[in-house]
């Protein structure tokens, strides 16, 4: 699979069969279990998927952030991308110069590479 995200703005999902489409942040709950079907777990207000490997975290109903961790997912490999830029492979340094040039609305954690990343609405 591959996850184009544009933080503030939306996040695209694309898969191997090549079907797509995408949630934008303010989109309701209702909205992203039709895309996605049933939870796998949920948690408050917050919808995981995938073996965790895709987390989608409401407020008040409305998309607030999509968190990834691409390593947890057991059925495809995920590529990550911030706009246009593969985030996936790239060194420490590299990955955190493309976070700091998208500007606000992308968090990474973990020590190695794309352990976890967060696109929030800004």
């Amino acid at each position: 699979m591959q996850i184009f995200a544009y933080p503030g703005d939306r996040v695209d999902f694309v898969s191997k069969s090549g079907s797509a489409g995408s949630l934008c942040f303010g989109d309701s709950r209702t909205l992203a279990e039709e895309f996605f079907g049933p939870a796998h777990e949920v948690a408050g207000e917050e919808l995981s998927y995938y073996s965790g490997s895709l987390l989608l975290r409401f407020k008040a109903d409305s998309l607030k952030a999509v968190i990834l961790r691409p390593s947890l997912s057991k059925h495809e490999k995920v590529e990550v991308y911030l706009n246009r830029t593969r985030l996936n492979g790239l060194d420490q340094n590299s990955l955190a110069q493309a976070i700091a040039a998208a500007g606000e609305g992308v968090t990474v954690r973990g020590a190695e590479g794309l352990e976890e990343i967060e696109f929030s609405a800004l």
